[in-house]
């Protein structure tokens, strides 16, 4: 087992390894943010003329990234509806579901570029004490949280 280490459980939840004594844990939980929907990609949008501006380098592997749309293009219409505010391109990818392939157009430098986007499940996590995750703590995962939270950065 490598330190940290994450397995899946049959709950669909991960189990954090934050020791190398095999078997115990540090009762927490990673798992999928509460409302996890739809996603495109962890981007900075601004608001345009015509549209949503991509204000941040889209992530290699993200859906936008994957469509082709980057830093300084402009959506301005996805599953030909028209884009005209932030709010609404998170509206429209809402009301889909992970796998679902959609028509992008963006403008990019003046020219305008259709393509299509297959939204994906968010991969975005939090970490979480156990017990929040309906497990119950076993005196190990107790005692080592215990010494884990009571120790001091020298």
């Amino acid at each position: 087992m490598s330190w940290p280490d994450l397995q899946l459980d049959s709950s669909k939840h991960y189990t954090l390894y934050l020791n190398e004594q095999p078997g115990v844990t540090a009762g927490v939980v990673l798992r999928p943010l509460p409302g996890s929907g739809p996603y495109v990609g962890a981007v900075r949008l601004d608001g345009a003329a015509g549209g949503v501006r991509v204000a941040s380098a889209t992530p290699p592997g993200s859906p936008l990234f994957d469509a082709g749309i980057d830093r300084d293009d402009v959506i301005v219409g996805l599953g030909g509806v028209s884009v005209t505010s932030e709010g609404e391109l998170r509206r429209l990818v809402a009301q889909h579901k992970p796998g679902d392939e959609l028509p992008v157009v963006f403008e990019r430098r003046g020219d305008r570029v259709t393509s299509s986007i297959r939204l994906v499940l968010d991969p975005r996590r939090e970490v979480v004490p156990a017990e929040d995750a309906g497990q119950t703590l076993t005196a190990a995962q107790k005692q080592f949280r215990n010494a884990w939270l009571a120790s001091q950065v020298r």
